[in-house]
Formats: structure tokens, sequence, C-alpha cells
């Protein structure tokens, strides 16, 4: 009977310490590659003052693919002959009739973020990304990577696109100031790739595994 009674306390007390042990461990979440438009580039999409004195933005809208955390999108850029003075705007917005929103502030901006311009490659197209805080997604869903400037060169950063329609997920977008976004003829993309979290096997799991060994030490005993 003790033999019993002990052998109860000591499965709880093991039981304890790997449940424990399992919900103190953090679940760390695996970035995955979710979106990518990257073929030859064979055309551009500037970004910056337009000769008119409008500035003009670009937007590619895509569609999320993997279910989870949104936490980081690339765009491939350059910063034109060393133009750019100010900050490349990089934001992540709603769209509403497969049309990315206007407003630059709001909800309808999920994240914004800045890339100093000096970071932006100067000789050749290059991936520049944002980390984000972390934007809740489903497959299916419909965003946009908005791209702007407040810097009065002209066009001063460009970004990489095929004037085929190579994406399915999605299309380029382009406005000036004071008109709203259009499709760029339907048929163009611009290069980027987004990333999206997946929680890893977390506490439960490990916490299920201890116990079926608890489990089998026991009957081995």
């Amino acid at each position: 009977m003790w033999n019993s009674v002990t052998s109860v306390v000591k499965f709880l007390c093991l039981s304890v310490a790997v449940f424990l042990i399992a919900v103190t461990m953090p679940a760390h979440a695996v970035p995955v590659l979710d979106q990518e438009h990257n073929p030859f580039l064979n055309i551009q999409g500037n970004i910056g003052q337009h000769s008119n004195g409008f500035f003009g933005d670009r937007a590619q809208t895509f569609t999320v693919g993997i279910t989870g955390i949104l936490s980081r999108v690339e765009i491939r850029v350059f910063n034109r002959d060393l133009v750019a003075t100010q900050p490349l705007i990089i934001d992540i917005r709603t769209v509403v009739g497969g049309v990315p929103t206007e407003a630059n502030f709001g909800p309808n901006i999920l994240e914004t973020h800045s890339v100093a311009a000096a970071l932006v490659p100067t000789t050749q197209f290059g991936f520049v990304g944002v980390d984000l805080a972390g934007i809740a997604v489903t497959a299916g869903d419909v965003l946009a990577i908005a791209a702007r400037t407040t810097d009065p060169a002209n066009f001063s950063f460009i970004w990489g696109a095929t004037n085929t329609d190579l994406y399915a997920g999605g299309a380029q977008y382009n406005r000036v100031t004071g008109v709203p976004y259009g499709l760029n003829d339907g048929v163009r993309d611009l290069n980027f790739r987004t990333f999206v979290e997946v929680p890893a096997p977390g506490a439960l799991l490990i916490l299920g595994i201890g116990l079926v060994g608890v489990g089998i030490a026991r009957r081995k005993r």
C-alpha cells in the first residue's frame, strides 16, 4: 500500500515539474517565406516627386498564403544615383475592393516603417526589408505593401517590377497627390517578399511528451 502511495506521489511531483518547465519555456515562432515575386526585372516603378510637382507612390497587393503573424516584408528597390535624402516609407495597408486604401494615417495603415535613404542600395536593385511588430493574418487575406517618400528629388527611389502579370495574387498600383490609387495597366507586378511566423510546437506538446515519458518510466519500475 505504502509503495503504491509513494509511486502516485512521485508521479504527481514529476508531472508538476514537467508542467512548470513546459509553461516557462518560450514557444518560438518560425518565420516562413510566404509570398514572393522576384523574376528578372524588365521595368521599374518610380517613387518620389513627379515633374509636375506631385508626389508619386507605389503599392503592390498580395494574397496571404499562410495563417500566422506577418512579421516582415521586403521590396526590391534602389536609391537612384544617390538622389534620395529623405527616408523610404513602407506601409502595410488594408485593401478595399482589391485596391489599396488611401489615407496615410489611420486604422487602414496596419504598420508603417521608415528606411533611411543611406540603407537603400545605390548601384543596383536590392531587397530592403522592414521587421513588423506583428500583424495577424489568415490565408486568403489581401493586403498591400505601399512605398512613398517626401523627398523633393525627382523619382528618388525606384521599385523593380516586371511588365507581365507573373504574380496572380495581386497587382501593382500607383498614385499621385490628390489622385486615388489606380491599377497600373493590370499586368505589372512589383518585386517583393513577405514572411509569416508560424507557431512552433508549444508548451502543451512538451508537456504531453514529458507525461508520456513519466508514465513509461513508472510502468518499467
